[in-house]
Order: structure tokens, then C-alpha cells, then sequence
């Protein structure tokens, strides 16, 4: 008996060893052969994530036949007394069913994993695409309005005029300069100037010297409508994509002059949309137009080798994505699959670019996707094969596996959802500003914690209701009106409202769009208040002090003056214009414009005592005349300073000059009126003197006849009794 032990021991060793073998060597191959033919066939990336969960099902059978073959020869079998019991038969029946429940449920999960994967993907696609195209249409928008200024501006029109009518090459240059100063604030890389006939007068560094047949084109347009003209992108010979806007200015009647502004894409737009946000390895953003039956893209491709040519597909292309776009007008909320330029497969996001022909297009490769799910999909084929082999050991352990795995799942798809609403929830608690949303009927269905403070109603009290549970009637059927507004356009709102909340009457800055469902249906509007009470107080306060200091200097007639050293641009108030005698806004800017107003005579101490005030740190108080070109001469009062930088060198001075003509006049005059009382003071004290000398001498002359008179015995002819009277003087007391 214990031989027969040690010999049935050795022989179930020798066949598990077996079997393990068998197991290896199949393994092996399958592995080593498989892989490559599928690789010889297939070739499609979904085609290959199909084949290949279909293989490792297919590898899962056959093995699991192979270890019951192996099992039942060199193990089963080795004890011919032993019976297995009937019962043990009906095994085979739920165990195959299980087999094919598990597979059931594998493939329902890896498409299921498969199409959330995919709708993730393209939820973050379409993100991308929001953002993108709300970027370009900004931009777009931005240039607009830089357009709209330049075709407005009295100051460009009246300094063309003056520089090509009146022939001041002054005019000419200032108007240069405040172009090209213009072009580097709001990011043109380069500006012509043309006549009213579209001949090319002047051009930056970086302008074309020979405009396009494109841009003459919607030059004579421009000149002809009166409305500006936008051109573009277009490519030139080195490459570079434009953008040109025709600009007529239209400020003063007569022909008008053209401004043309020229763009590069390459400065600011085109790297926008060359980064993507998140990792990706084919990850594209790019822009599109029709161009009769063809597909011109406008930027740069990632993919495409060319860059001094733009490339264009035909619209006929039924796989392309760019076409099918143009076709079929698809909508912002939709994908699309099929190829790119390149023709790869591809899914993207058609946006349009509000205000132009452009559509914007991101998209990125399929295999990016179906690589993930492949990964997906090997996991949970190994969960299944696992689950296999455990159901070997028993058809309990297998339905606890395969609960296990149905719990899994859900597990991570709940957890998925909580995370992204938990991450929702915290940002719109965290939140300062009122985080809101209705249904159609404009019942609330989300309201954060920063509104409810806003109302000082809790959330629980808000929920369900509309905005006349919350705000006066007159302010609740305004913001009704609106959400009715926003649900019939289906398009983004920006507007500032005026609440009643518990801290009074409050300004907010609303932010509001729709919001759909997976089908795109609107199910409600969403938004996004922040408080900008303080904001517009200090505007206003702004606005209030800032016209108060204005009234102040045009009362006092006092001018502020700004000389900035580095660019040698002088800046000058109105009011300081009107003193040296300029119209309003003719003043050029320069300190030549200043000197040559200056009387010659004080020009040279003017710059000295200015020049050792500002080398010795020290503020400067000037009293000088000014020469205007009518004749007049004016006194100024010149009180001012400078700013040094760290080395202390001077980099500004500025300063107030007051019009102190009438101070001076008076002055002069008051000054004139002491001389001329002096000068008659000292003749008066002259003639006085005079006189009493010769009142004097007729005395004595007096004298000497009434002597000789006595002496010849006649009575003096001249009475001169009061000359030897004692003088009378006063008393102590007062008495004479």
C-alpha cells in the first residue's frame, strides 16, 4: 500500500510538471507567433484593438481546453478506482455558461470602458477647442478694435493732412512715430501709410516694400466703402503668415488716407494654437477656410514639411475632416471622425470663429485613443483570464470573482464620478464669486455658498425657486428676460447687473451660457457673478478726481509738462498749449517746440539754472518770458523736478509753468510809478534848494542897500525886521 502511495504521488508530480510544460511551450508560441501575423493583416488601429481582445479570448479557451486535456489524461486518470461522481457532470454545463457569461460581460466592459474612454477624450477635445477658438476669436476681436480706433482718430487724420497738404514734415514724423508706438502697444509687427489714391508714402522697418495684389485689391475697396478691410493670412515669400487690415481714416471729409496694419500670425496667434494643454502625442490645433471646392488651411501644420506654400485639399474629400466641417456645417458640441491632411485618422472639434470665414479644427489621432483602450482592455482581459482560472477551483469562487468585478467597476466609475463632482463642488465652494444655475423655467438648480451670502438665504431655501423668491420684482423679471434671452440665442452673455443683496445694493459683473445635455438639448443656463462694487467706485472716484484736477488747472491756468530724457518726447497739457500759444493737440512733443517759444534773451539762464538744479538734486523755480509767433511775450512761472534712476542719473523732469503776465506787468508798472516819484522828489529837493540860495542872496543884497541907504541918510527901502526877530519856540507844556 505504501508503494502504491509513493507511486501515485510520483506519477501526479510527473504529470503536473507536465501539464505546466505544455502550458509553457503553447504560451510561448502563441505569444511569439501571434502577435507578429496579426501585425502582417491588420493594419487598422480599431481593428487591431478588436482582434486583439477576440485573441486573448481566443488564447483563454483554447488553454483552458488544453489544461483539461493534459489534466484529464496525466491526472485524472491515474487512479482507475476512483469515481467521480455524477453529479459532478452537470459542472461542465454551468461552468461553460459561466465561461460564456464572462465573456459576455469582458466584452460589454471593454466597450463600455472603450466608449467612456472615447467620451472622455473627446470632452477634453472639445475643452481644448472652447478654448482655442474663444483665444482667436479675443484676438480677432482685440484687432477690431485697435482698427476701429485708428479709423476714428482725429489725431492720425488731422497729422496726414498737415503733413501731405500742408507740407509739415513735423506733422509727418510725429504721425510715424505714434504709429509705430501704436504698432509695438498692441502687437502689429509692422504699419504703411498710403495716399487717398493707395500709393505707398512711408512703412516701418518690417512693412513690405511692394504691396500684394490681395491687399491693393481691398485698398481701392476701402477707399471706395469707407470701411476697413481685412486681408489674410497669407503667406509671404519667406514663409511668414500675415494678417492685414486696410484701414481708412475717416475722422476728417476728403479723401482719405489708408493705414495699413500689418499682423504676423507668428508673434502671438500662432503659438497659441500650436500648444496644447494636455500631454498628447498628435495633438493639433489649426486653422481652415473655404476656398471655392478646396480646403485652404491658414497655420502652420504640425505634420506638413512645406512652409513657404499654404495647403489646400478638396472639399470632395468625403474622409477629410476639415471637408466634412465645410460640407455639413457641424456644430461646436459635435465631433467628427476621419482623416487629416496627412490622412490618418483622426477625431476632432469644428469651431467657428465668430467675425470671419475661419474654422478652427482640433483634433488628434485615433491611435492616441484606441492605444489607451487597448490598455484598458488588457487589463480587464486579464482580470477575465484570472477570473477563468479561478473559476477552475470552484463555481462559488467564480461567481464571488465575478461579483468582485462587476463591483470593481461600478466602483471606478462612481469614483470617477465623485472625484470630478467633488472637484466641482470644491472650486465652486472655494469660490468668491456667485456660482449658479436654472432650468428652463429659471428655477435654480445649483447655487454656491458664495451666492446664498450674496442673498442671505441659505441654499436649501433658494433651490427650486426663481430669482422673485430672491430679488425685488422689477430686478427679477430683468434677470428672467435674460436667461430667456441666453436659452433663445444658445450663445454666451457678458453683462453687468445691479442686485439688491444683503450688503445693499451691489454691482456684479455676470457671466452667463447655456447649458445642454449629452445631446446637445439646452436644459438650463448657467452663471458666474462677481462682485465689482469697488471696482466701480474707484472709477468713478478716478473720473471725479481727475475731472476736479482738470477744472482746477484750466481755472488757474496752470500746465503740467512731462520731458521724458531716454526718448526726448515731451508731453504737454491743454492747458499748457494754450499758454505757449498752441491750438489744442497741435503741440509736437519735442523740446526744440518748447525752446523756440522761449525769449532769446532767457533761453541760455533758462537751460543753466534748469541743468544745475537737476545735476545737484534739487527742484528748480523759474521766472521767464515766453515769445509767441503773434508778437506777445508772456511771463512764465516754471516750478519742477526729476526722477533718477538707481545709478542717479536723470531719466524725467517735470514740472507746472503758471501764466504770471499780469503779476509782471503789475510789477513793472508799480516799479516804473516809485522811479518816477523819486525822480521827481529829487528835482523838487533840487528846486527847493535853488530857491532858498537865492532867497538868501537877496536878503543880504537887502541888507547891504538899507545900509547904504543909512549911511546916505535916507530910511531903508526894504523891511527886514523879521530876520533879526527872536525866534518863538514851544513850551514843555505844549503852549507857544
Amino acid at each position: 500500500m505504501p508503494n502504491n502511495q509513493s507511486s501515485r504521488k510520483s506519477s501526479s508530480h510527473s504529470g503536473i510538471v507536465s501539464v505546466v510544460l505544455v502550458y509553457a511551450v503553447f504560451a510561448g508560441l502563441w505569444i511569439l507567433l501571434s502577435d507578429q501575423l496579426m501585425q502582417m493583416i491588420v493594419t487598422d488601429p480599431e481593428q487591431l484593438v478588436w482582434i486583439s481582445m477576440f485573441k486573448g479570448w481566443l488564447f483563454v479557451c483554447i488553454t483552458s481546453m488544453l489544461l483539461y486535456g493534459t489534466m484529464l489524461r496525466w491526472i485524472g486518470s491515474g487512479d482507475a478506482s476512483l469515481d467521480v461522481p455524477k453529479a459532478s457532470h452537470w459542472f461542465r454545463i454551468p461552468f461553460l455558461s459561466l465561461v460564456i457569461i464572462i465573456c459576455l460581460f469582458t466584452a460589454t466592459s471593454v466597450v463600455n470602458t472603450r466608449e467612456h474612454q472615447k467620451q472622455t477624450e473627446i470632452a477634453r477635445l472639445q475643452a481644448i477647442a472652447d478654448l482655442k477658438s474663444a483665444e482667436v476669436i479675443d484676438w480677432l476681436k482685440e484687432r477690431q478694435r485697435n482698427v476701429d480706433f485708428v479709423q476714428t482718430s482725429r489725431f492720425f487724420a488731422e497729422q496726414f493732412q498737415r503733413w501731405q497738404e500742408a507740407g509739415d514734415e513735423q506733422s509727418g514724423r510725429q504721425l510715424q512715430a505714434r504709429l509705430e508706438q501704436f504698432a509695438a502697444n498692441y502687437g502689429f509687427a509692422a504699419v504703411s501709410i498710403l495716399d487717398g489714391q493707395g500709393n505707398r508714402l512711408w512703412g516701418t522697418s518690417k512693412a513690405p516694400q511692394v504691396l500684394s495684389p490681395n491687399v491693393l485689391s481691398a485698398v481701392a475697396k476701402a477707399l471706395v466703402v469707407g470701411n476697413a478691410q481685412r486681408i489674410g493670412p497669407t503667406r509671404d515669400a519667406a514663409g511668414q503668415l500675415w494678417l492685414d487690415f486696410i484701414v481708412p481714416l475717416t475722422a476728417l471729409p476728403g479723401s482719405a488716407p489708408i493705414i495699413v496694419l500689418h499682423s504676423n500670425l507668428a508673434d502671438w496667434l500662432l503659438p497659441k494654437l500650436h500648444t496644447w494643454p494636455l500631454p498628447s502625442a498628435s495633438g493639433e490645433t489649426l486653422l481652415f477656410r473655404r476656398d471655392g471646392e478646396q480646403v485652404l488651411y491658414l497655420s502652420d501644420l504640425r505634420y506638413h514639411q512645406s512652409s513657404t506654400s499654404d495647403l489646400t485639399l478638396p472639399i470632395a474629400n468625403e474622409k477629410l475632416l476639415a471637408a466634412q466641417a465645410l460640407r455639413n456645417n457641424v456644430s461646436s458640441a459635435d465631433y467628427i471622425e476621419g482623416v487629416d491632411y496627412r490622412g490618418t485618422p483622426s477625431i476632432g472639434v469644428v469651431h467657428a470663429i465668430e467675425g470671419s470665414d475661419w474654422m478652427l479644427l482640433a483634433k488628434f489621432d485615433q491611435v492616441d485613443l484606441y492605444h489607451e483602450v487597448a490598455g484598458d482592455t488588457a487589463w480587464i482581459s486579464f482580470a477575465g483570464l484570472v477570473t477563468l482560472f479561478v473559476s477552475i477551483a470552484g463555481f462559488y469562487l467564480l461567481r464571488q470573482g465575478q461579483q468582485l468585478a462587476v463591483v470593481k467597476a461600478v466602483r471606478q466609475i462612481q469614483e470617477e464620478r465623485l472625484e470630478a463632482l467633488s472637484l466641482l463642488s470644491a472650486i465652486a465652494d472655494s469660490s468668491d464669486d456667485a456660482i449658479f444655475a436654472k432650468d428652463l423655467e429659471g428655477r435654480y438648480t445649483f447655487f454656491n455658498p458664495a451666492a446664498s451670502l450674496f442673498v442671505g438665504k441659505p441654499v436649501e431655501e433658494v433651490l427650486g425657486y426663481d430669482d422673485r423668491e430672491i430679488f425685488p420684482l422689477e430686478q427679477a423679471e430683468k434677470l428672467m428676460a435674460i436667461g430667456q434671452q441666453i436659452i433663445a440665442n444658445n450663445a454666451i452673455s457678458y453683462q453687468e447687473e445691479a442686485l439688491d443683496t444683503t450688503n445693499g445694493t451691489r454691482t456684479f459683473l455676470a457671466t452667463k451660457g447655456p447649458l445642454s445635455d449629452k445631446q446637445g438639448q439646452t436644459i438650463g443656463i448657467f452663471g458666474i457673478s462677481r462682485d465689482i462694487t469697488a471696482l466701480k467706485q474707484v472709477e468713478q472716484s478716478l473720473r471725479e478726481g481727475e475731472e476736479r484736477l482738470r477744472l482746477a488747472q484750466s481755472s488757474a491756468h496752470i500746465g503740467i509738462w512731462d520731458w521724458d530724457l531716454n526718448t526726448g518726447a515731451v508731453t504737454w497739457t491743454a492747458e499748457l498749449e494754450e499758454i505757449y500759444g498752441y491750438s489744442k493737440g497741435s503741440f509736437p512733443g519735442t523740446y526744440s517746440a518748447f525752446s523756440e517759444r522761449v525769449h532769446p534773451n532767457d533761453l541760455a539762464e533758462v537751460e543753466r539754472l534748469q541743468d544745475e538744479a537737476v545735476n545737484a538734486h534739487q527742484a528748480f523755480d523759474l521766472d521767464f518770458r515766453i515769445l509767441l509767433p503773434s508778437g506777445i511775450t508772456r511771463w512764465v512761472s516754471c516750478k519742477g523736478g526729476a526722477i533718477y534712476d538707481d545709478t542717479g542719473k536723470a531719466v524725467r523732469v517735470f514740472g507746472v509753468n503758471i501764466d504770471i503776465t499780469k503779476a509782471k506787468v503789475a510789477e513793472q508798472s508799480l516799479r516804473q510809478q516809485s522811479e518816477e516819484i523819486a525822480q521827481r522828489n529829487e528835482e523838487l529837493e533840487r528846486f527847493n534848494r535853488a530857491m532858498v540860495g537865492r532867497e538868501l542872496e537877496m536878503i543880504e543884497l537887502k541888507k547891504r542897500v538899507n545900509k547904504l541907504s543909512g549911511q546916505l541918510g535916507h530910511a531903508p527901502p526894504y523891511p527886514l525886521d523879521f530876520i533879526d526877530a527872536p525866534l518863538v519856540h514851544e513850551k514843555t507844556d505844549g503852549s507857544q
